[in-house]
Formats: structure tokens, C-alpha cells, sequence
């Protein structure tokens, strides 16, 4: 078997293809296969993705993202209308090719008091996973109510499920506007992938990779759109979000830099590749929302002062990507909330089917 295996090899060699540049796209056939039968991806396969997305600098995440986008039609939604300021198709293309030219778009004061009110309380009366991650006093995560007098991590995770099951975070998931936005850009039916909320805070004062306060970019899907919503006022020394504007476009990060593979990327080395004009750093008040393809390079800036919280919802063109705990919706408050997701099942997928591996 070896000596056949290294003939192939060899053979591939000689017409100028590599074979493990054709081993991976066999992988990641599979895992589409796989990930329709199970709702899961295999791990060879999402690593195979993430391989050529390296090799051929993002080039291959589009062509199979156009194949996906060939295959899952979009949904027909009766409005719109939501959270985000738009009220026809124009302003609908207009929010889409702002995103395709820049890889972000920021619209301040999405989210009202109220609702800035409520997920500041749920922040700060719901347990939540504390990671000290690099900290050098632990790395068990613990959940605890976040104690601002007494912090013990840089990172504090809320459970998926439990926000999922709350009834103001299902009302922004079923929000039509944002997802007329993804649909838009995704060119398919967008599924709702990836629930999250947490704080970032003070308790270490250098950056770390693995709180993602450093440069990367996110592989989570084939394509995917991310919607980051201020809930607390954000300012330069309480962790902003940064972006460098067009990274998301194949072909804008440096074969250098990819060459690395999936590794985080320093400030000095983001300073070498691009000229300053192009780091964006998201300064906003509460309920400021910044929609964006982090595919593109990005990071939360180190927080050196305070404490901010983040609320994400993320939209992607198929369930094929990083395996995450299986969480699903349990109870609805809002009637109509209920009817929209009963509606819209191929979005919300990810929340109301079972894997056969659980």
C-alpha cells in the first residue's frame, strides 16, 4: 500500500500537481458528505479546508463557497425590516457592497437602552465559563458570576444553549434584517451558526493569542458573516474590535503570513504587510453593531482598562466547519419569534435537529 501511495505520489509530481494538494480536496468532498448524513465534520476534513485556504491564499474557500451557494437557494422573506436601518433592496445592496469592498460595515445605536440594559444585566448576573487561559494560575475554566472587584480570568464565556433560550437573544436571531444582510452577501439561505456572548477584561496586562487578542483569521466555515454588538461603551483602552480593511478578499494576506498556517499573527507583523490607513479600530457606545467577514484579519485589542462585553450572531452558507458542543432551542416566549423559526428550519438548522454522534 505504501509502495502504491508513493507511485501516486510521484506520478502527481511529474504532471506538476501535488498530491497532497489533491488528498485534501478529496478530504474535504468527504466532510460535505459527511456533515449532510451527520451534521458533523470530520476533523482530517476541516483541517484539509483550512490547508487549502492557506495554499491557495482563500482562492479555494471561494470556489467551493460558489458550489454551496449554486446548491442552497435563498429563503423568501415577507420584510426587511429590523434592528438595522434598511428599508428597500437599495439600501440592502448598498450595506452588501460595503461589505464586499471593505469586509465590514458599522451602524451605531442598533440596539436600544432596553435591550442594552437587559443583556447587561444577563452579563452580569449569569454564570459563565472564567478562562485564566495563559494567566499561570490555572487553566481549569470555572463558572462563576463575573465579579468585577474580583476578577479571575481574561475571559468569561456564556453557555450557547443558555443564550439561545433566552427570549431578547432569539428575537435578534430572528431578526429579518439581519438576515436579509447575510443572505445577501452569503448569495444562499444563511444558517444561524454560532451563538456567543462574553467579557473581555483587565486581568492580564499583555495580549494573548488565545483570547484572540491577537491577529488572525477565523476559519470557523466555507463563508460565513459575523455581527459584533457593543453592550457595553468601547473605547481604546477597553478592548475594541480591529480589522484590517480588505483582508477578506483572496489574495490580501501575505504567503508569509500563510505559510504559518492557522497561527496568530503579531501588531509588528501586521505593520510590516500593511500601511496603517487599512487597521481599523472600532471605537463605539452601546448597541453600536459591526457586521463583518472575519475571514479577513482581525483581533479584540488588548484590554488594559475595564471590562467589555460582546455579543455575537454568526450566519455562515453551511454547517460544514469547526465542531462545536450541540446545543438546541428548548422553549420559546415570543409566539412570533417561535413561528419565524418553524418557518425558516434550513436557518436554524444548527438549534432544532440532533447529530447522529450525540
Amino acid at each position: 500500500m505504501k509502495l502504491i501511495k508513493l507511485i501516486i505520489v510521484k506520478s502527481f509530481r511529474l504532471i506538476g500537481i501535488d498530491w497532497f494538494f489533491i488528498k485534501d480536496i478529496l478530504n474535504v468532498i468527504r466532510g460535505f458528505r459527511v456533515v449532510n448524513r451527520e451534521m458533523r465534520t470530520p476533523l482530517e476534513s476541516f483541517h484539509s479546508m483550512i490547508n487549502l485556504f492557506c495554499r491557495t491564499r482563500g482562492r479555494s474557500n471561494q470556489i467551493i463557497h460558489k458550489i454551496v451557494s449554486l446548491i442552497s437557494s435563498k429563503v423568501k422573506l415577507d420584510s426587511i425590516d429590523g434592528i438595522v436601518p434598511i428599508k428597500s433592496k437599495f439600501d440592502l445592496k448598498k450595506v452588501v457592497k460595503q461589505l464586499d469592498e471593505n469586509g465590514y460595515v458599522v451602524f451605531e445605536n442598533v440596539l436600544t437602552e432596553e435591550v442594552c440594559d437587559y443583556l447587561y444585566k444577563f452579563g452580569t448576573t449569569t454564570e459563565s465559563s472564567a478562562r485564566p487561559l495563559y494567566s499561570g494560575r490555572g487553566q481549569v475554566a470555572k463558572n462563576t458570576v463575573i465579579d468585577f472587584n474580583n476578577l479571575i480570568a481574561i475571559h468569561y464565556d456564556f453557555n450557547e444553549e443558555t443564550l439561545i433560550n433566552d427570549p431578547v437573544i432569539q428575537s435578534l436571531m430572528a431578526d429579518k434584517s439581519l438576515i436579509a444582510i447575510a443572505q445577501e452577501y452569503l448569495n444562499c439561505t444563511p444558517i444561524s451558526n454560532v451563538t456567543g456572548m462574553w467579557w473581555q477584561t483587565d486581568f492580564e496586562k499583555t495580549p494573548n493569542d488565545e483570547a484572540a487578542t491577537m491577529w488572525h483569521f477565523d476559519m470557523d466555515h466555507v463563508r460565513w458573516i459575523k455581527y459584533f454588538f457593543y453592550i457595553t461603551d468601547v473605547n481604546t483602552n477597553s478592548g475594541p474590535h480591529c480589522f484590517v480593511e480588505g483582508t477578506h478578499k483572496p489574495g490580501k494576506i501575505p504567503k508569509k503570513l500563510l505559510k504559518r498556517g492557522y497561527a496568530r499573527i503579531t501588531d509588528e507583523e501586521i505593520a510590516e504587510a500593511y500601511p496603517e490607513n487599512m487597521v481599523r479600530e472600532f471605537i463605539g457606545k452601546r448597541g453600536t453593531l459591526i457586521i463583518e467577514d472575519t475571514i479577513g484579519l482581525h483581533k479584540g485589542k488588548h484590554v488594559v482598562d475595564g471590562s467589555r462585553l460582546l455579543f455575537q450572531l454568526t450566519f455562515s452558507d453551511h454547517l460544514f466547519g469547526g465542531n462545536y458542543p450541540e446545543r438546541k432551542f428548548t422553549k420559546f416566549a415570543d409566539s412570533k419569534v417561535k413561528e419565524f423559526i418553524s418557518k425558516n428550519p434550513k436557518i436554524f438548522r444548527k438549534y432544532l435537529e440532533t447529530s447522529v454522534n450525540q
